[in-house]
């Protein structure tokens, strides 16, 4: 039985409350909220994760629809947890392969097209050098890193990368980080793979 709760409008906090409350006193196998800040998802995803359940949220127009499914739901449309890898992908610059520029921007494109429709997804990306132009220029790519980050994928930029090449204000996926992080993030990662 799948239940559905509007809190669009309501205050900071009240949605992950909510959502908490329909999981845990009505034990719902399958909850559908919509809310209309992007603070809001996130604090509704991270419950429903904190308490075992898996999470798909999709932005559409202003709102956030958040479907929450118990892990053994069967015919839930992501299994998110168990669909990501425990490898990183580093991003090393804005085109896939050597050679010709135009069709190195073609394959990247495809490339993160492909990614997002694969599984298991990566645990995390990380972009460094020109790799950085993809979260912040490149609009094909941004909309299908987006995608990425709201299946659970962590999206990395190098801030030394940003600030060299005058990127830095201009961020539109992911969040940035330094190189202790980042070197963290690969140590701790089975595999290490990079484009």
């Amino acid at each position: 039985m799948e239940h559905r709760i509007d809190c669009r409008g309501k205050l900071c906090g009240e949605p992950d409350l909510l959502a908490a409350k329909a999981l845990l006193e009505q034990g719902m196998p399958k909850l559908t909220l919509v809310v209309d800040a992007e603070s809001a998802k996130d604090n509704v995803v991270e419950t429903a994760k904190s308490l075992g359940y898996l999470c798909h949220a999709t932005q559409v127009k202003n709102d956030y629809l958040i479907e929450i499914y118990k892990r053994e739901t069967i015919g839930s449309p992501l299994q998110l947890e168990e669909e990501k890898g425990d490898f990183v992908i580093a991003v090393m610059r804005d085109t896939l392969g050597e050679g010709d520029r135009e069709l190195g921007q073609i394959l990247i494109k495809g490339y993160f097209y492909a990614l997002n429709e694969t599984v298991p997804y990566p645990k995390t990306i990380l972009f460094l050098n020109t790799g950085v132009r993809l979260t912040t220029e490149n609009q094909g790519v941004i909309k299908q890193l987006k995608e990425l980050e709201e299946k659970g994928v962590e999206i990395i930029s190098c801030s030394t990368s940003l600030e060299y090449l005058g990127l830095k204000e201009k961020l539109k996926a992911g969040k940035i980080a330094n190189m202790y992080t980042i070197c963290e993030k690969m140590n701790r990662a089975k595999e290490v793979i990079s484009i």
